[in-house]
């Protein structure tokens, strides 16, 4: 460890930039893990897929379209979206 160290101090300008990418790095890490963990859960997603499925099954799917834009900010509407529109084909 004390070389790690020894070297960042008598290398600064070759070890900056590695240091710098890493934080860049370990920022990017924590700022998606925090969106994912707290900021685009969706509440109740078992009663979600439930009624899309639901619907699906009767041949509602503009129905299903509409539920999913009502969620239009959590990722799983906008995935379960796509795939709706895109379930005639093969």
């Amino acid at each position: 460890m004390g070389k790690f160290f020894a070297f960042i101090v008598h290398d600064f300008f070759h070890a900056a930039p590695i240091l710098a990418a890493g934080a860049f790095g370990l920022v990017i890490i924590l700022e998606r893990t925090r969106a994912l963990l707290w900021g685009f859960p969706m509440e109740r997603m078992d009663a979600f897929f439930e009624k899309i499925r639901v619907m699906v099954m009767a041949d509602r799917l503009a129905d299903a379209l509409a539920l999913c834009e009502r969620f239009r900010g959590k990722p799983i509407a906008s995935v379960v979206r796509a795939a709706l529109l895109r379930a005639d084909q093969p």
